[in-house]
């Protein structure tokens, strides 16, 4: 393979292939610096960082709380993940700095590049391994979520290391199979991935076997049947310890809850079968055009785009098989079409490589600082992410801004907690801080919301009695509650009557009981202020 500055700087192979391992996660890291540590925590990241921070705060690293009571929700691999960057960043814990919540994230992502490199190197030629690396550094919904605190790049980087183990096992490219227990550890990472999501990395295990049984190696069934044992191995420890503490809600929370009503359409977001197909055009711009493109090189004529029908295999399959359960899944969102970016990028790498119309000087009537055009474009895996990087670092001590800063609302309900005794009850309020709150409980839909009061001032309010929260507590009448955004149409819990409404502070609507709770709710409309 011809490289120029090997071969006109005498640069050491060693030296250049370990370049070509670290390019993509040169280009990630460019692109996150900026704004780094701006922004807010969105969608469930406030929830996942209060969960991590109430593990270091309790020193429990086994059983995942949310307040004081159990988050069933999640296994706990993502919270370990975060949490040294926490205490590490702050030993007081609250609040942690931004870039502390998601650091943990950057580097999942950025591994995931890397063990995209090393998947396809062992599938087809390093330089179309580079470019699909290059391509998943370089997908919008890939990078983005560098900036949140993402669960489903931790399973990202779970199911691309697995995929590792098996196309060594299989010696697609060295020629001939290798040992075929290699496959076995593919159970390693996707154990580590049940640790992450319930239930989802399983699916890595008929895409593996039907890929063994297409390419005739049906030696590697075997070993990757153990390796679901392997997998169930690594992950059961943790379930087992979970369901003898909780017998009557741990199954049904993180294996019900979270995976079988979000498949049956009971809870989620929905959407039509078609639509992760939508998505997919949505997100992936502007790799559409050459994977359309590459596909068309697949069915219409019917020659393979990698140049090895066993890599092309692998591609569609992985690729084909996360859509279609996707478009099963009643439960549809953006971020839940990841497992299939490291596939579609080999394809888009192999039409880049194999089939994009070469242009020669003739061709242009032109030169590029001396080299042939042909010659130039060979310079991009250096010139790119070395670029990207140089530009970000450079934003990022500029200090632009890239995130727009936490909803006032939220700053404005602290300082009122701070102040609440001195201005609204006549009482001495003197010191700032959480010594002067009243008592706070919250309502079951505000539950998740009150996860940014813990983060930024490490108090969480307590729940209140109610047929969903049955372990909850009694508050008495002064008691402040929260409740999910009252000024919001809709048909969530209601203060009673007599209980007066404070003011509402960005997605929590905050009230003064008016007498002690009787453990029932009221819906209808908001008291007036």
């Amino acid at each position: 393979m011809y490289d120029p500055l090997v071969k006109r700087a005498r640069v050491p192979k060693r030296l250049m292939r370990l370049y070509w391992a670290l390019a993509p996660m040169l280009i990630v890291l460019g692109l996150s610096l900026p704004g780094y540590n701006q922004g807010d925590l969105r969608t469930d990241s406030h929830i996942y960082t209060a969960v991590t921070l109430r593990m270091l705060q309790s020193g429990d690293f086994i059983e995942p709380m949310l307040g004081n009571n159990p988050y069933h929700n999640k296994p706990p691999l993502a919270f370990w993940l975060q949490a040294p960057a926490l205490k590490l960043a702050n030993p007081q814990l609250f609040p942690p700095p931004m870039w502390a919540t998601r650091v943990h994230v950057l580097v999942v992502v950025m591994l995931t590049c890397l063990f995209t490199f090393f998947v396809m190197k062992e599938l087809v030629s390093r330089r179309m391994a580079l470019g699909a690396a290059l391509v998943v550094a370089l997908t919008h919904e890939v990078f983005r979520y560098t900036r949140a605190v993402s669960l489903d790049m931790v399973v990202l980087l779970m199911l691309t290391a697995a995929l590792w183990p098996l196309v060594r096992a299989a010696g697609v490219r060295r020629g001939e199979p290798r040992n075929p227990w290699i496959a076995v550890w593919s159970g390693v990472p996707i154990g580590l991935a049940l640790l992450t999501k319930p239930i989802l990395g399983l699916l890595f295990f008929p895409i593996a076997i039907a890929w063994a049984l297409v390419i005739r190696q049906r030696r590697l069934v075997l070993p990757l049947l153990a390796g679901v044992l392997v997998a169930i191995a690594v992950a059961a420890p943790w379930h087992i310890a979970m369901h003898l503490r909780y017998p009557d809600t741990f199954i049904r929370g993180i294996f019900g809850t979270q995976s079988l009503d979000r498949a049956m359409g009971e809870t989620g977001e929905g959407g039509a079968a078609w639509q992760p197909l939508w998505m997919l055009c949505r997100s992936y711009v502007p790799w559409i055009v050459p994977l359309v493109l590459a596909l068309g090189v697949l069915i219409i004529r019917r020659r393979s785009v990698t140049g090895d029908k066993r890599a092309d295999w692998l591609a569609l399959l992985n690729a084909g098989t996360w859509l279609i359960a996707l478009s099963v899944f009643s439960d549809k969102r953006m971020r839940y079409l990841a497992p299939v970016y490291p596939s579609l990028a080999l394809l888009v790498s192999a039409w880049i490589v194999r089939w994009t119309p070469r242009l020669s000087i003739a061709d242009v009537g032109a030169q590029v600082a001396g080299w042939k055009l042909a010659r130039a474009a060979r310079l991009t895996p250096y010139v790119v992410p070395i670029g990207v990087l140089v530009v970000g670092l450079g934003l990022a001590i500029a200090g632009v801004r890239v995130h727009a800063p936490p909803p006032a609302g939220r700053e404005e309900l602290l300082q009122y907690l701070d102040s609440y005794r001195r201005d609204v009850l006549g009482e001495p309020g003197a010191l700032v801080g959480t010594a002067t709150w009243p008592t706070l409980w919250h309502a079951p839909d505000a539950r998740r919301t009150c996860a940014h009061i813990y983060i930024q001032r490490g108090v969480y309010p307590s729940a209140a009695l109610s047929p969903e929260t049955p372990w909850g507590g009694q508050p008495k009448a002064g008691d402040l509650m929260f409740f999910y955004n009252l000024a919001k149409p809709s048909e969530r819990y209601r203060p009673r009557a007599g209980d007066v409404l404070l003011g509402h502070f960005d997605t929590l609507s905050l009230v003064r009981l008016g007498s002690d709770w009787t453990g029932q709710f009221e819906f209808g409309s908001a008291p007036k202020q």
